[in-house]
């Protein structure tokens, strides 16, 4: 049996049995095509909040995710675009937001809903940024330019996107072995709770790991490079820090 994960769509402010069943449809039918997969079930509303918990293979949800941060950042299908519209615009006349989790209650993107023009005032910040892990997945049949690059780090799982020859790149070092240090430019969304929270990494260069680099032969490597901004950093091993466990400034 294959491997199964669950995405959760969540609307805050209304209970299940408060939301109409011709809604409820509706945002069936749009996040279906957010989805992108007929693989993917409903198989639970919970109680407290609406809470529409969607069970699917590992390799769908991986796809979902990458769909799902191209449409909320208008860089998916026209129909994927038009679908997270859909379910913002819904949102919003209701009065309402929504929030879409990962199985382990991680944020994968949020709808605005009747937040948008507050959150409009907090633009996505592009900082450049430094991943490591295993790569687990590169590549997709996507005609795309850029393809998606999973570097897993213990629990954790970075989605990164990367040019097919970066990719490539990546996938020779070795899948499921080689540890890989990635750096590139990360874009972070400000959250309703006012937390930021990165739903892109545009990987632009990379490495494989061997024992014998530290971490300050690596920022050394970094701040060698011109342009690229490492040098204005004062405390580069704390941005690194702070970026590793997912903060932004």
């Amino acid at each position: 049996m294959p491997e199964k994960r669950t995405i959760i769509f969540k609307i805050p402010e209304v209970r299940p049995e408060e939301l109409p069943a011709r809604l409820l449809a509706d945002y069936v039918r749009d996040l279906a095509v957010l989805f992108g997969d007929e693989s993917v079930a409903l198989v639970n509303i919970s109680e407290n909040s609406t809470n529409l918990a969607f069970s699917m293979p590992l390799e769908a949800a991986l796809t979902a995710r990458e769909k799902l941060q191209s449409a909320a950042s208008n860089e998916g299908t026209p129909e994927e675009n038009r679908a997270f519209q859909n379910v913002d615009t819904r949102l919003r006349d209701y009065e309402q937001t929504g929030v879409i989790l990962d199985d382990q209650k991680a944020k994968i993107i949020e709808f605005p809903g009747r937040l948008r023009e507050v959150l409009a005032k907090f633009p996505a910040v592009t900082q450049n940024a430094v991943v490591e892990g295993t790569p687990i997945r590169v590549g997709s049949d996507s005609p795309k330019e850029n393809v998606p690059v999973h570097l897993q780090d213990g629990n954790i799982i970075h989605f990164c996107t990367a040019s097919r020859d970066k990719a490539a790149q990546i996938a020779e070092f070795g899948m499921f072995k080689a540890l890989v240090r990635v750096t590139g430019e990360a874009r972070w969304n400000r959250g309703f709770d006012g937390e930021w929270y990165r739903t892109r990494f545009y990987v632009q260069d990379c490495d494989v790991l061997d024992d014998s680099e530290s971490l300050l032969d690596t920022v050394a490597k970094l701040r060698a490079v011109p342009g690229n901004g490492w040098r204005d950093i004062p405390d580069p091993l704390a941005a690194l820090t702070r970026i590793r466990h997912g903060d932004a400034e």
